[in-house]
């Protein structure tokens, strides 16, 4: 047991450091909902970044940027803006690991 916990620990840690890190906006109107994230390759770095859309059918990108820091967020917060101005409520859905309490879960 302690093998696969080791072995779904490491894993985890694949993921997380090689995966996006990314800011959450969750926007509902009525039954409906959107998603719109501002994703980075390096979770130390604003750079490179998408502005990712999901309406429940597939995520799409809008923006990306190299090379021009906070350029992704500045369009992530227009198009808040603009649902908002459409009726609809956002509100940040910001996810954080703990590390700590994940390894002790684990162990």
């Amino acid at each position: 047991m302690k093998y696969l916990s080791t072995i779904l620990f490491i894993t985890l840690l694949f993921f997380c450091f090689n995966s996006f890190a990314s800011e959450e906006h969750v926007c509902t109107n009525g039954d409906a909902m959107r998603v719109i994230s501002v994703a980075y390759q390096d979770g130390q770095n604003q750079m490179p970044c998408e502005v990712n859309y999901d309406k429940g059918e597939g995520v799409q990108t809008l923006w990306s940027a190299k090379s021009e820091i906070g350029y992704c967020e500045s369009k992530a917060r227009e198009f808040i803006e603009k649902h908002e101005s459409w009726g609809w409520s956002c509100e940040n859905n910001q996810q954080a690991v703990n590390i700590d309490d994940l390894v002790t879960e684990l162990f």
